[in-house]
């Protein structure tokens, strides 16, 4: 069949569900139309059944993605009127229960294989319909759903290749008792503002009780749930260090780094699987709380989480990545994050007088100089080469910003010439076993979290305290 016509059918589709949204968005904001939700989904399909004309193989995308979009449009208006009251993890809940229930029904008919084409294909529609509906009260829901579908789908799918057995089931365990925990929680909670702010500390503590449960009696691992459970307490640290309505950068950049660091700990532990496992137990906190801030600094885990999967599905091309697996793409993050954490941090405290900012000031020299050693050591040489070419990204993003000093700049030179150094000094270091490697990234993962807390505790501004310009 002829589908030249498909490319212009895709643009005038999407060209009218504009005029469709910008409509909707001036007469009711908080409603989502389900005419323009219907537009965009057609125009989601079309563009992947133009996909499936180069491979047959995806029209299980194709019909993953329908899937989505349905279950996306019932979340933004039928499920939107009927559960106006619902508890903040109803769209994780969803999410998890769709790859579940897509799974089940699939389990005779698609081969392992071609799963993630079809639950992926659920994802994408999701995510299409979560843009659609943006500006609606639903919208937050279904991108929740959206999340969960692919960490989800990712843990299933990675547990299947590493451990294999039940593991391939992992994903669908842990995100529904995840979701499980975070409804009973909320429920208890519910309308007591002081009982809340406790809710991501008990949502973790039944998380990790009910993730050792699973992984002993039923999914038959022996250490994995240390991994949800290590996340769960990385995600309440996090949501307290970033509130909803915190706008600066240094505090979302060390979530970040917080959020490295798990990353690399739960890939000591189960490779590519625990990162997932760790992705889920983030995402049931930040989702639960309703915390965009900590969402959005999970960001690089799951992208991490995303390059395993098409490093473990497509073991040629993932391979020609040649940065020892995702080291590389670690370095690089730490190396753009820390210069501009450093810098943040400057910014906010340069102006206050006092020991506390001098202390604090004194705790930044020791962790900028730890950062390259542990660089070198744990993450070798190809995390170096990523650690140097983040340094030299931060100045750029710092530019992006508008930021007009090039003491940013200089500071990451110097950090790359004490990384020279230090490689110097510890090469005879770089080529640990990965259980040293574990050992020593707890260690130093530990203090770090320590000296942060401290950092913060010295550089918060208490009632009357002298500043420059009160002098």
């Amino acid at each position: 069949m002829a589908i030249s016509w498909l490319p212009w059918a895709v643009i005038a589709i999407g060209v009218a569900s504009l005029f469709v949204r910008s409509r909707t968005d001036s007469e009711d904001s908080s409603r989502a139309n389900p005419l323009g939700l219907v537009i965009v989904s057609l125009a989601l399909l079309a563009a992947v059944f133009g996909l499936t004309r180069l491979n047959s193989e995806l029209i299980l995308t194709l019909y993953g993605a329908a899937v989505g979009c349905a279950v996306g449009i019932l979340m933004a208006t039928v499920l939107d009127r009927l559960l106006q009251r619902a508890v903040s993890s109803v769209g994780f809940a969803i999410g998890a229960l769709v790859v579940a229930a897509v799974s089940f029904a699939t389990v005779t008919t698609v081969q392992p294989d071609h799963m993630p084409l079809l639950l992926f294909g659920v994802a994408l529609g999701l995510g299409g319909i979560a843009w659609a509906s943006s500006g609606c009260a639903a919208s937050v829901s279904v991108s929740h759903a959206t999340l969960a579908c692919v960490a989800v789908s990712a843990a299933d799918q990675l547990g299947r290749i590493g451990p294999g057995n039940y593991a391939k089931f992992s994903g669908q365990a842990f995100g529904l008792v995840a979701a499980i925990c975070a409804v009973l929680v909320l429920g208890v909670v519910e309308g007591h503002p002081k009982r809340r702010s406790f809710a991501p500390i008990l949502i973790a503590i039944l998380m990790t009780g009910a993730g050792w449960l699973i992984t002993q009696r039923v999914l038959e691992l022996q250490s994995i749930w240390t991994v949800l459970g290590g996340s769960a307490v990385a995600a309440c640290v996090v949501h307290y260090l970033l509130p909803e309505d915190d706008k600066g950068s240094f505090g979302f950049m060390l979530a970040t780094l917080i959020w490295l660091g798990v990353a690399t700990l739960a890939f000591g532990v189960a490779k590519g699987f625990g990162m997932s496992v760790a992705a889920l137990g983030g995402l049931a906190i930040c989702v639960s709380m309703r915390n965009g801030r900590a969402l959005l600094s999970m960001s690089p885990l799951l992208a991490l989480v995303l390059y395993r999967m098409f490093r473990e599905l497509f073991s040629d091309s993932g391979r020609a990545l040649d940065i020892a697996q995702h080291y590389g793409l670690v370095g690089i993050l730490i190396g753009a994050a820390v210069p501009i954490l450093a810098w943040e941090w400057w910014l906010t405290a340069h102006h206050r007088v006092g020991i506390k900012r001098d202390i604090a000031a004194g705790l930044w020299c020791i962790l900028m100089v730890s950062v390259p050693m542990l660089v070198t050591v744990l993450l070798s040489s190809k995390g170096y080469v990523g650690w140097l070419a983040g340094l030299g990204i931060s100045s750029v993003i710092l530019g992006l910003k508008g930021e007009k000093s090039s003491t940013p700049m200089a500071l990451a030179m110097g950090f790359a010439a004490l990384s020279s150094i230090c490689f110097m000094a510890f090469k005879d270091y770089i080529n640990l076993v990965r259980e040293t490697k574990v050992i020593v990234l707890g260690w130093a993962f530990g203090i770090f979290i320590v000296v942060a807390i401290l950092i913060w505790f010295l550089s918060v501004r208490s009632e009357g305290a002298p500043t420059k310009e009160g002098q």
